[in-house]
């Protein structure tokens, strides 16, 4: 009896050892430093928590107003109608980080949906 060889079996088992060993060399390649960076920093990240080591510390929140057009006048009831734009800039004490650990990097854009953000309402200005 001659032996039998099986080259269906080879030709299936071949390119699925081939795509688990790409599979491999793309998860051992290294993370871009940004990549890594925001998973460190979002990593048990809570946005509800004032982010201050010593919760008896206040965090001072610096606004920026800057008036960008007058929508309306009204004389009689003494109402100035604009539209502003401002910005606030605080010290998140929870998302510091070496530079020299990450390729140098020293600014990173987290979207706000992520991070803590003070509570403030312009009313009147």
């Amino acid at each position: 009896m001659v032996p039998r060889r099986c080259w269906i079996h080879h030709s299936v088992l071949v390119p699925a050892l081939l795509m688990i060993s790409a599979a491999n060399r793309a998860d051992n390649a290294p993370k871009p430093a940004l990549l890594r960076l925001s998973d460190k920093l979002m990593e048990g990240y809570k946005k509800g928590v004032r982010p201050v080591l010593d919760w008896r510390q206040t965090t001072t929140v610096l606004i920026d107003v800057m008036v960008y057009a007058i929508l309306g006048v009204d004389e009689k009831n003494q109402v100035l109608t604009t539209y502003i734009w401002y910005r606030q800039f605080w010290v998140d004490e929870f998302l510091k980080w070496n530079p020299k650990e990450y390729e140098n990097v020293t600014q990173i854009s987290i979207p706000t949906e992520k991070i803590w953000v003070p509570d403030i309402l312009i009313n009147e200005l």
